[in-house]
């Protein structure tokens, strides 16, 4: 479903890189199948190394000029690539975000952002409209990959790439931590044609982790350093609400 949602996308100019990061289901051949269908897709089979070491090898192979992530239990419609190239016509950004949806079987719904949008984000409004969420309790729009086009020769200049690491959400989330620490431009859009698949049981969002806790601890303990440098205002309460709501969470699940 996810490789047939690319397929159909109304902007055709795009190269879409498959990385079998191991997988024991059938996702190969069907990573196969498209690859020999479509010229446009490109495959590669790895020994499993985890999300973040095969993103990583994504990056090295990008020829394109933005670059991308879908995961693989997700669609898209078929005006998300249009949609987020669009404001590329206007102004060369660093990163482009979209808006997006929440899908389950028979409904969906999207997530509410505070974050300026249609409007030029300079380095100041990135500092104190996105940077600053990481301290006030989060913002919907800002953690993931898969909302977002950035720029392939803005990635390349300051050597960015995934790291693995303890924490919780951490390939995206520091990811994204660093994008924004460097951009010096971005815009929001306003549609929303990403469809998150809230039904995966055996994704990694949905999965307990033996160290959750202490991942969680840890990228508080990291925000704060980095605060240093910020010098944002922090709201204990609002600013480790995150931590405690999914440390309840994690005293719920069944071990």
């Amino acid at each position: 479903k996810c490789l047939k949602s690319i397929l159909v996308q109304t902007y055709v100019h795009f190269e879409i890189i498959l990385i079998n990061d191991g997988s024991k289901d059938n996702s190969a051949a069907i990573c196969k199948t498209f690859a020999k269908q479509d010229k446009r897709f490109i495959y590669i089979n790895q020994a499993n190394q985890g999300v973040a070491m095969a993103r990583n090898h994504g990056l090295k192979l990008a020829k394109g000029t933005y670059i991308g992530f879908v995961d693989a239990d997700d669609i898209i419609e078929p005006n998300m690539f249009q949609n987020v190239v669009s404001p590329l016509t206007q102004n060369n950004y660093d990163v482009v975000l979209a808006h997006y949806k929440i899908c389950n079987t028979d409904n969906f719904h999207i997530p509410k952002t505070k974050i300026p949008t249609k409007i030029y984000l300079g380095e100041n409004e990135i500092k104190n409209n996105i940077l600053k969420t990481y301290y006030s309790g989060g913002d919907s729009i800002v953690p993931a990959l898969w909302n977002k086009i950035y720029k392939r020769s803005f990635i390349e200049q300051h050597h960015l790439k995934f790291h693995n690491q303890k924490a919780v959400r951490a390939s995206d989330y520091w990811f994204n931590f660093e994008v924004f620490q460097h951009a010096s431009s971005a815009f929001v859009i306003e549609h929303a044609n990403y469809c998150y698949n809230n039904e995966v049981s055996g994704s990694i969002i949905n999965s307990f982790r033996e160290n959750q806790f202490e991942g969680f601890l840890d990228s508080q303990k990291k925000l704060l350093d980095a605060n240093k440098n910020f010098k944002f205002k922090v709201d204990k309460a609002t600013f480790y609400s995150p931590f405690y709501n999914n440390t309840n969470q994690d005293v719920g699940h069944d071990r």
